[in-house]
């Protein structure tokens, strides 16, 4: 039985560029289809920059995600989702925690360090209410 789930697959240029998005678009439709991924589905965003998250088509990939109808989101590289490595970890957190897996055609370190950064922030708050527990004990 087929999945009802997309394959999101993002695209974005700053400077509107139908070329250079159209180079976006096929490349990672030949990636999902060598992969796999099926049921894609592309979002572009031509000509949006990457410091804003409320993009056209970045929101509408968003409301999907919320309904949990996308299985991962396959983009080129991580700075097409955006430029602000604060939003985007936000972002990409979000989605993990929505079961959606981030893949980049270059499969660059940027989501390994992004894992790692999680995984450390998730054992400093651990770190830090065990601290607190143990303050709040009387001696």
């Amino acid at each position: 039985m087929k999945s009802n789930k997309i394959t999101a697959i993002y695209c974005r240029t700053a400077a509107q560029d139908s070329v250079a998005i159209e180079r976006q678009r096929e490349g990672l439709l030949r990636y999902a289809a060598a992969h796999g991924f099926e049921n894609a589905e592309v979002f572009e965003d031509d000509g949006f920059t990457g410091n804003d998250l409320a993009r056209p088509a970045f929101t509408r990939m968003n409301g999907l995600i919320s309904e949990g109808r996308v299985t991962r989101v396959l983009t080129r590289n991580i700075s097409r989702l955006g430029r602000g490595t604060v939003a985007v970890l936000t972002w990409v957190r979000m989605a993990w925690e929505q079961g959606v897996e981030i893949v980049t055609e270059d499969m660059g370190f940027m989501l390994e360090l992004f894992a790692a950064m999680q995984a450390m922030s998730e054992l400093a708050k651990a770190f830090s209410q065990k601290n607190a527990r143990n303050a709040a004990k009387p001696s």
